[in-house]
């Protein structure tokens, strides 16, 4: 079955291209949101609390920062 993944990311946020490399890397498709693109997409990690990138929804997990083994577990990639 499909994961929902979804990754909040930022323009020059290596940490970012990190797990965006990753996951592409392991096949997994994912929504990028590009906080810079839209600021509804700060506004939803605002919400949240959150004000670091990555941050990364795996259908209601959420994983804050690069998380390699955190992301693999959940996605059991």
């Amino acid at each position: 079955m499909a994961r929902q993944v979804i990754i909040y990311t930022r323009v020059g946020c290596a940490d970012c291209e990190r797990e965006k490399e990753l996951l592409s890397r392991k096949g997994v498709a994912f929504e990028e949101r590009d906080l810079g693109a839209d600021k509804k997409y700060a506004d939803e990690l605002t919400a949240m609390g959150i004000n670091v990138t990555p941050v990364t929804l795996i259908d209601d997990e959420l994983v804050v920062g690069f998380e390699p083994q955190e992301i693999e577990a959940l996605l059991k990639v």
